[in-house]
């Protein structure tokens, strides 16, 4: 059988030319971001030839399964040299202004690595007495919970209550998970995935956002039966309710990764003793 890998000599003399470092990852993979790769001398025509020899060096280390490169905006003429040596788009970074692209050298040389697929959004249920607080946004004409995407780095209760400050102006603490909704096909062909929270309000007076037409303290039962309430808000609420009948909490618990070392949170049911006035302010 007629071996591909090129003869040892060539990694040799690669070896003392210039090549592309890189940051070896947890998944024996190695990532090259150009931010940090190139250099104010590098022409663009120096890019291809340090690819190769790059590719040569990582093909002989046994370590190395998959290769990245982190393309900022500035350096996008990599892009079409790593599509010839056939790099795969893999995903761009949360403000677009960074494109990751890869190629495996080991294992399952025909699998593809997933690309995110999944917006998470979060919304507060935030409830003031028998009051509920509601948002009409200038494109839907329903009453609705406050709430949004999620941002990089962000939790699903810090989310919340960023959203309703944002919002409304009325500051708020988490308190609990309600309950959350997937839909398998939504924006830009991405699934979705909605968390509502239970936050207890620490301010009142309402000051509405740009993005929102209207905004007030709504009767909670006025809220569940007005034909001017979007049905998966209506949904949410009756489900916080019941819940709190039943004595249902999803509480928060903060733990730190067995391996990653990296904050965690769990969410877990928990019965309680019913109590009438829990959630009330």
């Amino acid at each position: 059988m007629v071996s591909r890998q090129p003869p040892l000599s060539l990694y040799a003399a690669v070896r003392k030319m210039s090549t592309f470092t890189g940051q070896a990852d947890r998944h024996r993979g190695v990532v090259v971001k150009s931010t940090i790769a190139a250099t104010e001398q590098e022409k663009s025509a120096e890019f291809g030839p340090k690819l190769a020899r790059s590719l040569i060096k990582w093909s002989a280390d046994e370590q190395v399964h998959l290769v990245w490169f982190r393309i900022a905006r500035q350096h996008a003429h990599w892009i079409s040299e790593l599509a010839k040596n056939n790099f795969l788009f893999h995903r761009t970074s949360p403000d677009g202004n960074e494109l990751w692209m890869y190629k495996r050298l080991r294992g399952e040389s025909t699998s593809t690595v997933d690309s995110p697929h999944t917006y998470t959004g979060a919304g507060g249920l935030v409830i003031r007495n028998d009051h509920l607080l509601v948002v009409k946004e200038h494109s839907i004409p329903f009453w609705k919970l406050p709430g949004g995407y999620v941002n990089s780095g962000e939790n699903i209760g810090d989310a919340a209550i960023r959203e309703v400050f944002e919002e409304t102006g009325i500051r708020a603490e988490f308190v609990s998970l309600v309950a959350f909704r997937h839909v398998l096909s939504g924006s830009f062909n991405c699934a979705d995935m909605y968390f509502v929270t239970n936050l207890r309000p620490l301010t009142f007076d309402i000051v509405i956002d740009k993005e929102i037409s209207e905004a007030k303290w709504m009767k909670c039962e006025d809220f569940i039966t007005s034909p001017d309430v979007g049905e998966h808000s209506r949904f949410f609420v009756k489900t916080y309710f019941e819940n709190s009948k039943n004595g249902i909490t999803i509480k928060a618990n903060k733990t730190i990764h067995q391996f990653t070392n990296k904050e965690l949170i769990n969410y877990t049911a928990s019965y309680d003793v019913p109590t009438n006035s829990s959630s009330d302010v």
